[in-house]
């Protein structure tokens, strides 16, 4: 497997620079997401300490499980259903999204 940059948070907020509330709300969301994916056993690595602050910034695919990568990768996968849906916007979000997709993922392995 090619190892990649998954997610890099400073690059990505970057791209909202001029609208700094959707830099404050997109950064939130990644360390809700991060909470979740450490939380469920979907990395290998700390991405967030208990207080939601980014151990880490940048996420190699490397540091994403198997059963996290089917989660995340792909066009139609549940992560981008969950990015683009207002659920997110919520705070904390609304994970509903991303819990239901994995139960499918575990029950079908």
């Amino acid at each position: 497997m090619d190892d990649y940059t998954l997610w890099d948070i400073d690059e990505i907020i970057s791209a909202y620079s001029e609208v700094p509330e959707w830099q404050v709300r997109t950064e939130e969301g990644f360390r809700y997401l991060f909470k979740f994916l450490q939380d469920n056993g979907l990395v290998v690595c700390e991405l967030v300490d208990d207080k939601l602050s980014f151990v880490k910034r940048v996420v190699k695919v490397s540091e994403v499980t198997d059963e996290g990568r089917k989660l995340v990768s792909g066009a139609k996968s549940p992560y981008l259903r969950w990015i683009k849906s207002k659920a997110r916007d919520s705070v904390p979000p609304d994970m509903k999204i991303l819990e239901k997709a994995l139960v499918e993922i575990r029950s079908a392995s």
